[in-house]
């Protein structure tokens, strides 16, 4: 009887330290080493419905995640974007990126939050407002 409560104790310890709602069950790489890398929009849902055609429009979209916690976002053939990133205690990546306003030639900053569901060595999934989902690719 022991044998089986302990292993049931295990069992619920390993479901407890799960961290995305759509895996993996288990990772022996931390969430950064994930994240390191460059990663290519292969699937953007709004409401269940595909909009990756809408969006990219023969385009590539990247997030480019560097070890130093600097990025790059490409937006399609435009001039990439530089940020920095990091990993908040929910494990979701938070992105600040630099931008410059044309017009005015100042220079603003836009603070997002990659609410991941699933992050795996070749996967990256992120939720917007329980509608929106972008899946990205490790490239």
């Amino acid at each position: 009887m022991k044998k089986l409560t302990f292993i049931i104790g295990m069992f619920m310890l390993l479901m407890a330290c799960h961290k995305y709602e759509n895996g993996p069950f288990i990772s022996f790489r931390s969430v950064k080493n994930r994240v390191i890398g460059n990663w290519k929009l292969v699937e953007y849902t709004v409401n269940g419905e595909s909009q990756l055609d809408s969006l990219v429009d023969d385009q590539e979209y990247w997030w480019r995640f560097k070890e130093d916690y600097t990025l790059e976002r490409d937006m399609g053939g435009n001039q990439p974007f530089k940020g920095e990133w990091e990993i908040n205690d929910d494990n979701n990546i938070i992105v600040t990126l630099k931008m410059y306003n044309v017009d005015g030639g100042g220079v603003y900053y836009e603070k997002d939050t990659l609410e991941l569901t699933r992050l795996t060595n070749k996967e990256m999934w992120a939720e917007h407002a329980g509608r929106i989902v972008e899946k990205y690719e490790a490239q």
